[in-house]
């Protein structure tokens, strides 16, 4: 999820844990617990691309990480604040860590979480890295403790309050989800359509709409659904893969790397010499309206002689306001 919203949970999570014993600086050091994993993202500055897309929610998003990093910070938090004792700065630090790599497994991207024993990236594709009815209930509780809540005594009920309903909504995306898949499948068996791999994600912001991915042979059919859609059926828009294009680099790292990041979901273009790779799981700036728009994720890759360069390309459209219209009015089943 997006940085203020591991910051909102962590200072939650921090709060439940020690907030009777220190108030408001266990929901400090718990939000700062809580963005302590996503701080790998420094790391792009020492991987190159594509190799730093997979070191993104690695080793500091997998659970170990967590029992490493929990009693280390503890101790050393204990040597210069003995307010907590030893275990309860542990305990503060393990449950703000490892509830960001938990809740970071519901979204897209994929989480690392049984790294190093495991490097399968987990996700489950349920919420959009950005969802603001996920994050208001936290951030609303981070504030009022913040501004108005007396230092010690009851305060947990906000705290509690806020990762209940965080919670309530994270399981309705779940079983939204569930739904939606049904509905895909449906789908398939009545446009005879032969499917070999598909996904389901959540659009831009919303559960209530949701982008549908089928890799059918050398193609891949693309389409937006809605929950409250009144006509379940679901056009498609067919991507021809374009794999072959691949073949003159060769079975490269990057090419390994890239293919293992996006799971498959990948279409190439070919334009001047140069190879775009586009992510197929993050889909387009207008894919819900229907149009044609740029990929969140592409990639252009260049031969340079024996070596092939990597660079991500920008998106170069801006994002207006009757965008957001047009998302809302097609994500409310219009």
């Amino acid at each position: 999820m997006d940085s203020l919203t591991q910051f909102v949970l962590g200072a939650a999570v921090g709060d439940v844990v020690a907030g009777r014993k220190v108030g408001n600086k266990a929901m400090l050091w718990g939000a700062i617990g809580g963005t302590i994993p996503d701080l790998d993202v420094f790391l792009n500055y020492v991987y190159p691309l594509p190799q730093s897309l997979l070191m993104h929610r690695g080793f500091s998003h997998s659970i170990f990480f967590a029992f490493i990093a929990g009693p280390v910070l503890g101790f050393l938090m204990h040597k210069l604040d003995k307010s907590l004792s030893k275990v309860d700065w542990t305990k503060l630090f393990f449950w703000s860590i490892i509830t960001h790599p938990l809740l970071d497994i519901f979204t897209g991207y994929g989480t690392g979480l049984f790294v190093p024993l495991w490097d399968y990236r987990v996700q489950f594709d349920t919420i959009f890295i950005i969802d603001p009815l996920y994050t208001v209930p936290l951030l609303v509780s981070f504030i009022w403790l913040l501004i108005k809540a007396k230092p010690f005594g009851k305060r947990l009920i906000r705290s509690k309050m806020a990762l209940m309903l965080s919670t309530g909504y994270l399981l309705i995306t779940v079983a939204v989800k569930l739904v939606m898949l049904t509905r895909v499948n449906a789908e398939t068996v009545r446009q005879s359509i032969r499917a070999e791999q598909v996904m389901v994600a959540p659009g831009f912001f919303t559960p209530l709409l949701w982008s549908v991915v089928i890799k059918e042979g050398d193609r891949f059919l693309v389409g937006y659904a809605a929950l409250f859609d009144t006509n379940k059926e679901i056009k498609f828009n067919e991507i021809r893969s374009q794999h072959h294009l691949l073949k003159p680099i060769g079975n490269t790292s990057e090419v390994a790397t890239l293919t293992k990041f996006s799971k498959g979901f990948f279409v190439i273009e070919e334009e001047g010499g140069k190879f775009m790779w586009n992510d197929l799981r993050f889909g387009t700036t207008k894919g819900w309206d229907n149009k044609d728009g740029e990929f969140v994720f592409s990639f252009e890759l260049t031969p340079r002689g024996d070596q092939l360069t990597v660079e991500q390309r920008p998106i170069n459209r801006e994002i207006t306001s009757n965008d957001f219209n047009v998302l809302l009015n097609r994500a409310t089943g219009n």
